[in-house]
């Protein structure tokens, strides 16, 4: 239920870029489309996940999953990877950091192969942030996760990942990938904990990679503001051509830990360069005390039922000769036994719309009313149709005659 929900909302129609760092939170999310490809195929979200101590610690995820563009509907395996690899990391909060991200990594390896049968793919980086189990990365694929590390460090930014590419695993020239999410049976996801002198935290798809290795440690390392350095990433991408699509999550790991015990509420929260979806959990004591019938609805009369007294003046509409009959009160609930299958003698109105044109035809009580009978141009309701709900309303004037247009609704008080 929950994967069916992630995956309507990473596939919602969203502009082609994106960045959003308005989460409350130190992360930023963002993505580019590129100069080239016609399709933003990469898919880039957060998930917190607030739970009670009983059924799992709060975590976080942040994620990057960028869809083979070269094979079968990429986007929607992006979509399916992120989806299925939340879901059961909620599934399994109560495992271990490493359990829970193989079981997860490969939850979404099944359910992108079962969508295209290997023929598409996707890959994943994530970091999972943990308050006292460890902060940890897992990835497949070619996307990268760098690090941002302290001062007393030797290197300023280290890469956490190695591509699943004969380049870099074997040393050759292919940058084809070993293995991808939805590649099927054998899949081999690289579960590491994050150092602990790591700051800050960088997760790519492989359109940011163009940029040189050097120039793009140094844009991280330099800059501290995360939207900033995001955006700067994604800007020089583009300088450099941008041939396919760019996204990156920056997010800091220390000041992220600490916002875990913010909150007290159980729930999820995810977010994604667009926007953010927040579903709540209910504990079972709150479900059951919940009332889930209908609202109570005025009770319609069937037309074969109606027996009221004729004094008793009332307006409904029978939906197959368009007929309305005025009533004598404002809007208000008129009693099942108190409404009437004929129509009453005085203040009639017919409306005829079977030939395109509408007659009205109306008779005020008279002094003497056997010198002067009121037409009468109604005949009794079609009971034909005897489920046909009647819709009920009431008129304050008992003087005034209305015309009231059967399709739109709207009462015409010029004439009186």
């Amino acid at each position: 239920m929950l994967n069916d929900k992630l995956v309507r909302w990473l596939s919602r129609q969203v502009p082609t870029s994106g960045i959003n760092s308005d989460i409350g939170m130190p992360v930023t999310l963002a993505t580019d489309i590129g100069l080239t490809r016609t399709e933003n195929q990469d898919r880039v979200a957060l998930m917190r996940v607030n739970t009670s101590s009983s059924k799992g610690q709060t975590f976080f995820v942040a994620a990057v999953a960028d869809g083979m563009g070269g094979m079968q509907d990429g986007a929607m395996c992006a979509t399916k990877t992120l989806a299925a690899f939340f879901n059961s990391l909620v599934r399994n909060r109560q495992k271990s950091p490493s359990e829970r991200l193989k079981i997860a990594a490969e939850d979404a390896n099944t359910a992108v192969y079962e969508y295209c049968k290997g023929k598409g793919g996707a890959t994943l980086s994530a970091i999972l942030v943990t308050a006292d189990q460890g902060v940890w990365t897992v990835n497949v694929g070619d996307s990268r996760i760098y690090a941002s590390m302290a001062d007393t460090a030797k290197e300023k930014v280290t890469r956490l990942t190695v591509d699943d590419s004969l380049e870099e695993v074997a040393g050759g020239q292919d940058r084809g990938l070993l293995q991808f999410i939805g590649i099927g049976f054998g899949l081999l996801a690289h579960v590491k904990i994050v150092p602990v002198d790591a700051e800050r935290i960088l997760i790519t798809s492989d359109g940011v990679h163009f940029i040189r290795h050097e120039t793009l440690c140094d844009t991280f390392f330099q800059t501290l503001e995360h939207r900033q350095a995001a955006a700067r990433l994604t800007a020089l991408a583009k300088w450099n051509g941008a041939p396919d699509n760019a996204s990156l999550v920056v997010l800091s790991i220390s000041e992220l830990i600490n916002s875990i015990s913010e909150r007290e509420d159980s729930g999820i929260e995810l977010w994604d360069p667009f926007g953010a979806l927040h579903i709540m959990w209910v504990k079972q004591e709150q479900f059951d005390a919940i009332d889930f019938t209908e609202p109570a609805h005025p009770r319609l009369a069937d037309v074969n039922k109606l027996n009221s007294p004729a004094h008793r003046r009332m307006i409904f509409r029978d939906g197959e000769n368009g007929r309305i009959i005025p009533g004598n009160r404002p809007a208000e609930q008129i009693p099942f036994e108190q409404l009437s299958t004929y129509p009453p003698k005085d203040n009639l109105v017919a409306v005829d719309e079977s030939a395109g044109n509408k007659k009205e035809a109306s008779s005020r009580r008279t002094k003497n009313p056997k010198k002067e009978k009121s037409p009468r141009t109604s005949k009794r309701p079609n009971l034909k149709n005897r489920g046909a709900q009647l819709s009920i309303e009431v008129d304050t004037d008992s003087d005034q005659t209305e015309n009231l247009n059967n399709k739109g609704g709207e009462k015409d008080e010029s004439s009186k």
